[in-house]
């Protein structure tokens, strides 16, 4: 009976051991992934404040753009406005 007691202590060391080191690995496996959700949160972040500059960026193009096409017009339509006048005076 001590024989088969000893034994049986034996298995459950072994198997004790064995799930401690399976567990090891997955709090290993856990801090990596953790690590690597870490990284992407900073990459996201980053990301997200460059798509803020960008659109900031673009905003402020397009505001130019649009000056410069009103510009255009007026610049078109006084010299339109001149030869109109140059017409009527000759």
């Amino acid at each position: 009976m001590t024989g088969k007691l000893k034994e049986l202590i034996l298995e459950q060391d072994r198997r004790c051991e064995q799930l401690n080191q399976e567990m090891r690995a997955r709090d290993f496996e856990r801090w990596q992934l953790l690590q690597l959700l870490h990284e992407k949160d900073e990459k996201l972040a980053h990301e997200q404040s460059v798509v803020v500059r960008q659109r900031t960026v673009l905003s402020s193009t397009m505001g130019a753009t649009r000056h410069y096409r009103a510009v255009c017009a007026f610049r078109a339509w006084a010299e339109h406005q001149r030869g109109v006048r140059a017409r009527r005076a000759l």
